[in-house]
């Protein structure tokens, strides 16, 4: 359930003085509420960043669970928004001067967060950065069971794009260019040539094709079926009924249709 606008009654010193050893950011996440938020947001980001990471966040939560099913992702969504590389660095692992990576997920002691890359801000779109946190947002409402790594990703993407207008082409922009014009003929693999997003777009490409052929709500019922099964032949004849050797001769052919004349 998504929490709406509420009207907050005067608050007592005692809360007024728990406001006061909150960070902007925590306080900002949490004011008006009177039970656990949807949103926990921290991190020394502008308050400007805060509110909208907030409202993506909020946002992605209703989007993933529209796909995935009510009550898919546990409350509250907790997004960190580190207010330099250095932090990020810190908090993720990942190089500082890492800037192909615009969020990532970091668990601790059972705690999952999704820490946004302070760049992020500046280097995308507000269409652009909601997709981002949807994408990371999926992920908590996955199953934990492993899958490979092409599904887990290809699955948030879909589910990160799945509400917007715009063409896939169009979003993808070169790496899309790169795979028509060189058709895949083996599921897509991290570290592959064409970059980070090029095989994250592959991977996407991927669910397209199923949902194409089977309805979006088969995306997450194959991811589902591949993570219980501990198969991805297995899951996916549960799933679509059909082979994973046939599934990927349909992905390939698709992506032969999108090579330019």
């Amino acid at each position: 359930m998504r929490l709406g606008p509420r009207v907050a009654a005067e608050p007592s010193r005692r809360v007024l003085l728990r406001a006061a050893l909150l960070s902007p950011a925590a306080l900002l996440a949490t004011s008006g509420c009177s039970r656990e938020p949807a949103v926990l947001v921290t991190g020394s980001a502008p308050v400007q960043q805060v509110t909208a990471y907030r409202d993506h966040a909020e946002r992605a939560v209703g989007l993933v669970e529209d796909l995935w099913g009510e009550g898919t992702v546990a409350r509250p969504v907790r997004l960190d928004l580190p207010g330099d590389t250095a932090r990020w660095a810190a908090v993720t692992g990942h190089p500082a001067e890492e800037t192909e990576i615009p969020a990532s997920l970091v668990s601790r002691g059972g705690v999952t967060t999704v820490v946004v890359h302070p760049g992020a801000w500046e280097r995308l779109t507000a269409q652009g950065r909601q997709a981002v946190v949807t994408h990371e947002v999926t992920h908590l409402a996955q199953p934990e069971a492993e899958v490979p790594w092409w599904l887990r990703e290809g699955t948030a993407e879909f589910t990160a794009h799945r509400s917007g207008s715009a063409d896939p082409s169009l979003v993808a922009g070169q790496a899309w260019r790169q795979l028509a014009a060189d058709p895949p003929a083996r599921w897509p693999q991290p570290g592959a040539a064409g970059g980070r997003w090029a095989t994250y777009a592959a991977a996407w490409s991927v669910c397209l094709v199923v949902a194409a052929e089977h309805g979006d709500e088969a995306v997450p019922r194959w991811h589902r079926a591949v993570a219980d099964s501990g198969s991805l032949d297995e899951g996916t004849r549960q799933a679509l009924d059909r082979t994973d050797e046939d599934l990927l001769r349909a992905w390939s052919a698709w992506w032969a249709d999108q090579a330019p004349a």
